[in-house]
């Protein structure tokens, strides 16, 4: 059997268990691949010059909005992609759609909160005194010189 094929299926929102049911393989057999090309993709293989260009860096993956039919695609790094699928497999969920929400919920969650963040801080303009304004801007001053 290919080992194309386990991706192929997976890829295609197969759950572990189906593989290994038709291709009757072992868990520890799709788990110790899966290690293995996690483990490939953390150093890049060395092509000669020549060959470099077929390097692929990304990964494109469709995205279709259910409601009103939209399609996009994203860019991913294969190392991502490989974990975010691991990610579903783990949580019993067949393709990794739901993992990829929750990562852009949350994320935006956080873009919100920093938002909120910046006007709250925003809103505390002037209620420092001119020398309360000095010193703080003295001490940021002297933190930034000596950041490393």
């Amino acid at each position: 059997m290919p080992v194309s094929a386990i991706f192929e299926n997976l890829e295609a929102g197969s759950y572990i268990e189906e593989i290994i049911e038709q291709f009757r393989v072992t868990r520890e057999q799709i788990e110790n691949l899966m290690a293995f090309v996690a483990r490939s993709l953390d150093k890049a293989p060395e092509l000669p010059v020549k060959h470099r260009s077929l390097v692929i860096a990304h990964v494109h993956v469709h995205a279709r909005d259910n409601v009103s039919g939209m399609r996009t695609t994203i860019e991913m790094k294969p190392e991502h992609r490989i974990r975010i699928l691991e990610l579903a497999a783990t949580r019993g969920e067949k393709g990794f759609s739901a993992v990829v929400a929750e990562a852009l919920d949350l994320y935006l969650d956080g873009q919100k909160a920093r938002a909120a963040a910046i006007q709250n801080a925003l809103a505390l303009k002037g209620s420092m005194n001119e020398a309360e304004a000095s010193h703080l801007l003295a001490q940021t001053r002297r933190i930034r010189a000596n950041w490393r």
